[in-house]
């Protein structure tokens, strides 16, 4: 539909009133406004802009608010969820190592009871182990140089210097699994070779201290001294530890092999003069019967010869 503008500029109720004759129709607010801004009315005032409906405060902030704190409680629910997780193996773990450890507590409080002498030298060589990886670990040697003001020194470890400190490693984990294994598994061959280890181990430990602490006595001239370090000489004792409790453990399966032997010999010298005194009326019983003698039938009579006496 065309709209036929007043051309002015004329008052404002002037415009309205020949916008009437010539639309049939009131004007709206916007072509009021349109015609104000081209200049058609002189006196035009504004017309004031509809307010927007207001909106409160919260209800504005609230999806922004929602939309900032969505990530977040996303975030904060799985580290919730990763600490209850984390709890719940905590526990286990500790349920876990309890239990372990009554059970241990309970085997060698009985070995204990079976065999005193057997498990102090079984636990002291589990000590012992120990000890000895972690002695290898330390200083094996330290040298020291000083003169003209200036000193400085160097340690080294068993992992250096072409020392056997892989090799015992190796040999203190396998006694540290066979002794574990033995306290759990009551089998032979697990404490004979756990005693065959710690024995051989001791020895090899026991030459190699000895070996390095000549060393440094070799490698000490003139400004510099080289002296045995501190995991020297703990390896040393842990090995003699190692090798009598070796000793011990092979000694008290002789002491109980032997103890068995003569039982066996006892228990069969004493059923020896049983089975002879039962054997004894077996052998009378069996013996065949004798038949009862028989006379032996008599002469026939002869006949009176003549002249002869009947005889009396």
């Amino acid at each position: 539909m065309n709209v036929q503008w007043p051309i002015g500029p004329m008052p404002a109720a002037q415009w309205h009133a020949e916008f009437q004759t010539k639309n049939g129709r009131a004007a709206t607010d916007a072509e009021y406004q349109a015609a104000a801004q081209i200049g058609h009315i002189s006196d035009a005032q504004p017309v004031p802009a509809q307010p927007a409906p207001s909106v409160p405060a919260a209800e504005q902030t609230a999806p922004a608010q929602s939309a900032a704190t969505q990530p977040a409680a996303q975030s904060t629910e799985g580290l919730a969820q990763a600490a209850a997780g984390a709890q719940q193996i905590a526990v286990g773990a500790a349920q876990f190592a309890q239990g372990a450890t009554k059970n241990a507590q309970n085997i060698i409080t009985k070995r204990m009871a079976e065999n005193k002498l057997g498990t102090i030298a079984h636990l002291s060589a589990l000590g012992a182990a120990l000890l000895t990886i972690i002695a290898s670990f330390m200083p094996a040697l330290t040298a020291s140089v000083s003169g003209f003001g200036v000193s400085a020194s160097r340690s080294i470890n068993w992992y250096e210097r072409d020392l056997d400190g892989p090799f015992i490693l190796i040999l203190g984990l396998a006694i540290l699994g066979l002794g574990i294994a033995y306290l759990f598994v009551e089998k032979s061959w697990a404490r004979y070779t756990f005693a065959g280890v710690s024995l051989v181990t001791g020895l090899i430990v026991l030459f190699d201290t000895i070996n390095v602490i000549g060393k440094a006595g070799e490698f000490a001239a003139g400004y510099a001294k080289v002296s045995a370090g501190f995991g020297v000489y703990l390896m040393l004792m842990m090995s003699l530890v190692l090798i009598a409790a070796a000793v011990l453990v092979s000694l008290n399966d002789i002491k109980q092999l032997i103890a068995k032997v003569q039982s066996n010999s006892s228990q069969n010298a004493a059923a020896q003069p049983a089975q002879q005194y039962q054997q004894a009326p077996q052998g009378y019983q069996a013996a065949p019967q004798q038949a009862p003698m028989q006379q032996a039938p008599a002469a026939p009579a002869q006949p009176e010869q003549p002249g002869q006496q009947p005889s009396a």
